[in-house]
């Protein structure tokens, strides 16, 4: 990797938890990253169903509970608060600032988005967590290891409270163990997962099925970003293959494929979601 030039998503370690996200999204920009932004304009897409699904949300008392699972900086919060895609949002962070006055130069938060929805970030870069509440990204955060440490005290009610929980770009072998974890604690929130082709995604709905879910395909041939480089397309390819999924299942337009997954309890319809995406654009965020 040279001068934000990556050439292997593992190259990111070094540049998740610093207190300028500018390496980091210098980085993704190469590869044009739009998972966040699509994201965002999902929960757009499905807060309807999930107010009609939260009586607390439905007589005005309070904002939908979402969880953003290692959620780095926030860019699903950012693009979601300041109605921005990730062109826009890296377009940003390509010029040099202070990540200290980060906050007010990005667009303005819009009140609606803010009041709608209440957004609480984790992740193990507590650095970047600073930052994402810092921007007003996310509500609340918590650094925390969900998967060798205990869930406990305020994460675990926030969990148990949630109306829905995504992930849009954790390293794929976390989110089975991650998503077994949460619905361990009693809650009955949705679940938005991106896994990519080199991962199984069975092992996610073998994991939520334990817990009275069913995991869903709810929108397919979705952009994710372009390869960083020949070397990292085929060790996707090969680790693809392991799992018995063609080349043709790992690339779309030239981008890693992405075929969006909605975990629900057993005893709910996944027909309205089914519904009210099946129009939705996500090519063109």
């Amino acid at each position: 990797m040279t001068d934000n030039h990556p050439t292997h998503w593992t190259q990111f370690g070094s540049l998740y938890d610093l207190p300028d996200p500018r390496p980091y999204y210098r980085g993704v920009a190469t590869s044009d990253y739009r998972m966040p932004g699509v994201a965002a304009d999902l929960l757009v897409q499905l807060a309807p169903l999930l107010a009609a699904r939260d009586s607390r949300v439905s007589v005005g008392s309070g904002p939908l509970s979402v969880i953003d699972f290692a959620c780095g900086y926030g860019a699903i919060g950012t693009c979601l608060r300041r109605q921005m895609t990730m062109e826009t949002l890296t377009a940003f962070y390509a010029s040099d600032g202070d990540p200290e006055g980060d906050g007010a130069g990005l667009p303005p938060i819009g009140e609606a988005r803010t009041s709608l929805y209440s957004i609480a970030g984790i992740d193990i870069a507590g650095v970047a967590l600073d930052y994402g509440a810092a921007t007003g990204a996310c509500d609340r955060t918590f650094k925390a290891d969900v998967l060798s440490e205990p869930i406990e005290g305020a994460l675990a009610e926030c969990i148990r409270g949630a109306d829905l929980i995504i992930e849009s770009g954790a390293l794929g072998h976390l989110v089975a163990p991650a998503m077994a974890n949460f619905l361990a604690l009693g809650g009955r929130p949705w679940l938005i997962v991106c896994p990519r082709p080199r991962i199984d995604a069975g092992a996610i709905g073998d994991a939520v099925a334990a817990h009275g879910y069913r995991l869903h395909t709810v929108s397919e041939k979705l952009r994710y970003r372009r390869p960083f480089s020949d070397g990292e397309l085929a060790d996707e390819v090969e680790e693809a293959a392991e799992h018995g999924l063609p080349e043709e299942k790992v690339l779309v337009d030239g981008y890693f494929r992405v075929d969006l997954r909605l975990a629900i309890p057993e005893e709910e319809s996944i027909g309205p979601v089914l519904d009210v995406l099946s129009n939705w654009n996500h090519n063109a965020i």
